[in-house]
């Protein structure tokens, strides 16, 4: 007898084996074919009323007044349909009897334009149709594509290539018109049903302590990779060319009606140093006068807490005699002999250099210094500055001990610290790192004292290309040449404020009830320019500033360029760690410019006008939040690099010491995008949630990309009008990344199609019968987003199971 007869099927006479895992497979993707062949049935329905929609058109040509009548009709409708469906506290749709038999022939959803309309109040709409958003219809279906999407605005392509933000075709982005939506794209145009949920908020985030496997600890934390550069997230002027004029330009809330300082903010207390506040100056801050540094003469400090001044009694250098001999010598003295020598060119001046860091001589590179002088600027120009800049930032720098009388503290890891200087200490500082003055500074071996800080000297910025003249560093000499002439011409007397913070509790995003906030999202506009006012996010790397000293030329680089007394946060702010940020309050911006990276140029002065606090500094507020670097789509959506995102931003937008009433909105934009592999939709989300909980509105400019902001306010807009939390968005991106995210390339779902989608069969799921009985007895108070079929309850494994594997999974990703 045969031994392969044992194993085959008496009926088919295939292998047992292999037909019960055909079965298997079968079985486990019904869901999947289930929901494949109701997105053809729902294909097939939208390209008839495509089709019917056109054959109408040519009979009839609606004129613009009866349209705009109509829309007026329909938004009516929806309100007073959402006004009802409040009334009967139905958690589902519109009841049957709300049903739009009724509605005028050719009778289309809100138009997508209704931008720049009306500059009512927002709180005097409804919820579910908030002045300058778009309105679901009363039955709870998002509308079809029909020819009223694209009624004013004309229909591309299904293969037009979006436009990255850096300028550049992205084939990694295709993406749709709107006339093309179906349910296999997912978008908010599909005929989708969407339910409303009875969502209890509450008005504080829920706070516990993080676990000690947590992926945000900073124990088991991995670090983010050092990138020379920061993500290219600035606007390209090529872009906002390339934007049809014929799309909206913003969405959402007006801009004008988000909080702003100084009119939102409450009363500062009086200015004092204490255990967590060094202020480097007396406290009396009189306009139009400088503050008096504190203490009156210099205290020299020298250990590994405070920064190692260059005037400091303990900085040493060795010299050598005329006769051979090497003697140590105060390496001050030799600063003040070099500098004051006779220093006419580009040469001269480095000769004086590497007087005191002689050590260097082989190594340093200074060509990009000469063809800076020599070939980039004019001779006029570049006399000027030896003839009267120069000189008088060498009289700045050799002031140090008389101007900053006290050693500024390290920001470390993990501290909880604010140092206040006044604009000429800062000034002075920054002078000493042209010069490159610094002890200590230079050396970045991983044993070296100051390897997890950034560079403060400036001479890689002296650097030079292979043809001599490095462009990009011409520039930026360019700009930073121009704000040292500025300061030395007229000094300012204003003041700033670097703090580094971190909160020791981190919300627990399942669990948190808070509704998303008010959004204004726009495809025009830069956060510094249209977000004066806001907390103006700085897409940073990890070591602060970036390569703004080196190479890098993107948006953390450029901002620090234009408002220099921001490099100076370089001189004491170690690495960031994933709970930690970096607040600078009170940079004066100096320089206009226009391009991006490559075309970046100095485009001449800027007055900087903003208003001044109490405190005598601007009110410009700037956070520094590092984003993780991804190389593929489905990473970024593992449980463990979305908290540590979220954390990152909760960080930057939390202020536990003031009301919600006094915080103004957040300006922001594609956030770890660009060079970090982001992708912009999820990071936008990510950054709705945080500000959510923050309590604070949210003002998103994506820097000429009319698709993706058209994309995040429609997905703001259905989490709104299905009263989605923070909790539940949370929850369907883990049901995302267990369910469509296991592969290491983009799946072919992504998060925003999903999230629509998994409603639209939650909301077919409930109109079986019984269906209403089941999820009412798996809901246990959880809100309706963990009980849609396919989410699994995050209190499986009361071990600590499931947060041990986020975890591992987060550092297993972790570049």
């Amino acid at each position: 007898m045969s031994t392969g007869n044992c194993h085959r099927d008496s009926e088919t006479g295939e292998p047992a084996k292999k037909r019960f895992r055909q079965t298997s497979i079968l079985d486990s993707f019904s869901f999947r074919r289930k929901l494949s062949k109701r997105a053809e049935e729902a294909q097939s329905r939208v390209e008839e009323a495509i089709l019917s929609d056109l054959a109408n058109e040519k009979k009839e040509e609606m004129s613009d007044n009866r349209g705009e009548e109509m829309s007026q009709q329909m938004r009516e409708r929806a309100a007073e349909a959402a006004e009802r469906r409040r009334s009967a506290k139905s958690p589902w749709s519109t009841p049957p009897h709300e049903s739009h038999d009724d509605q005028p022939a050719n009778q289309g959803p809100a138009s997508h334009h209704r931008h720049h309309k009306s500059h009512d109040s927002p709180s005097s709409h409804p919820s579910s149709s908030r002045h300058g958003r778009h309105r679901l219809s009363p039955s709870g279906v998002v509308p079809r594509a029909s020819k009223y999407v694209d009624e004013e605005k004309p229909s591309t392509s299904r293969d037009t290539l979006s436009t990255s933000h850096h300028g550049r075709r992205d084939h990694k982005h295709k993406r749709r018109s709107r006339s093309d939506s179906s349910p296999e794209y997912g978008g908010p145009d599909s005929p989708l049903v969407i339910p409303d949920s009875p969502t209890v908020i509450p008005e504080s985030p829920v706070l516990s302590e993080p676990p000690t496997d947590s992926p945000a600890s900073p124990s088991n934390q991995s670090d983010t990779l050092v990138y020379e550069d920061s993500e290219p997230v600035f606007s390209n002027s090529d872009v906002l060319s390339q934007r049809d004029p014929s799309q909206p330009s913003w969405f959402g809330t007006p801009i004008s009606a988000l909080n702003r300082t100084p009119a939102c903010s409450s009363p500062l207390p009086s200015l004092k140093p204490d255990s967590q506040h060094t202020v480097l100056f007396r406290p009396h801050v009189r306009p139009g006068d400088p503050p008096r540094p504190f203490p009156d003469k210099y205290r020299d400090v020298w250990d590994d807490a405070h920064v190692r001044m260059p005037c400091s009694d303990e900085n040493l250098y060795p010299v050598q005699d005329q006769d051979g001999s090497k003697t140590v010598k105060s390496r001050w003295e030799v600063v003040q002999s070099a500098l004051l020598g006779n220093i006419q060119n580009s040469l001269d001046l480095e000769e004086a250099i590497l007087t005191y860091n002689s050590r260097y001589a082989n190594r340093w590179d200074f060509r990009g210094l000469h063809s800076f002088f020599t070939e980039y600027l004019d001779d006029d120009e570049a006399r000027g500055f030896f003839k009267v800049t120069l000189p008088a930032m060498v009289k700045l720098a050799l002031r140090l001990p008389e101007i900053v009388t006290q050693s500024p503290p390290l920001l470390k890891k993990q501290m909880r610290h604010s140092i206040t200087l006044s604009q000429l200490q800062v000034a002075s500082l920054l002078s000493n790192a042209f010069f490159c003055t610094f002890p200590r500074r230079n050396a970045y071996q991983r044993n070296s004292e100051y390897s997890s800080f950034p560079s403060i000297n400036f001479n890689d910025l002296f650097k030079g290309g292979k043809h001599g003249v490095d462009r990009r560093r011409a520039e930026k000499l360019k700009t930073l040449v121009h704000y040292f002439k500025r300061v030395t011409a007229r000094m300012p007397c204003g003041t700033l404020t670097f703090r580094r913070q971190s909160f020791p509790k981190m919300p627990v995003w399942k669990t948190c009830k808070d509704p998303l906030t008010r959004l204004h999202v726009s495809a025009e506009g830069m956060i510094e320019e249209d977000g004066t006012g806001m907390l103006q996010v700085d897409f940073a790397n990890k070591v602060i500033g970036g390569g703004v000293l080196g190479f890098g030329l993107v948006q953390e680089e450029i901002r620090f360029l234009i408002c220099p007394e921001m490099i100076l946060s370089r001189l004491f702010t170690e690495t960031l760690e994933a709970d930690e940020c970096l607040v600078i309050i009170g940079a004066e911006q100096y320089s206009c410019y226009k391009g991006y990276s490559d075309t970046y140029k100095w485009a001449g002065d800027y007055q900087d006008q903003t208003t001044r606090d109490t405190w005598g500094r601007r009110c410009t507020e700037v956070v520094a939040i590092d984003a993780l670097k991804y190389r593929t789509y489905t990473e970024q959506c593992n449980p463990g690099m979305v908290k540590r995102e979220l954390d990152k931003a909760f960080c930057g937008f939390y202020r536990s010491d003031v009301l919600p009433s006094n915080l103004s909105a957040i300006a922001t934009g594609n956030w770890g995008c660009g060079a970090f592999g982001g992708d912009s939709r999820i990071k936008g989300l990510i950054q709705m949630m945080s500000s959510a909980v923050a309590k604070r509105d949210l003002a998103y400019f994506t820097f000429g990309d009319a698709q993706l902001a058209e994309d995040l306010y429609k997905m703001h807009e259905f989490a709104e009008a299905n009263s989605l939390s923070v909790g539940d968005l949370w929850n369907v991106i883990q049901s995302y990344h267990r369910t469509c995210a296991k592969t290491s390339r983009k799946p072919a779902v992504e998060l925003f199609s999903y999230i629509y989608q998994m409603y639209s069969d939650f909301q077919d799921s409930t109109d079986e019968e019984g269906a209403g009985q089941d999820w009412e007895e798996g809901a246990e108070g959880k809100g309706h987003g963990s009980q849609i079929k396919g989410w699994e309850s995050d209190e499986e494994g009361a071990d600590g199971t499931t947060e041990r594997k986020e975890s591992l999974d987060y550092k297993a990703m972790t570049p």
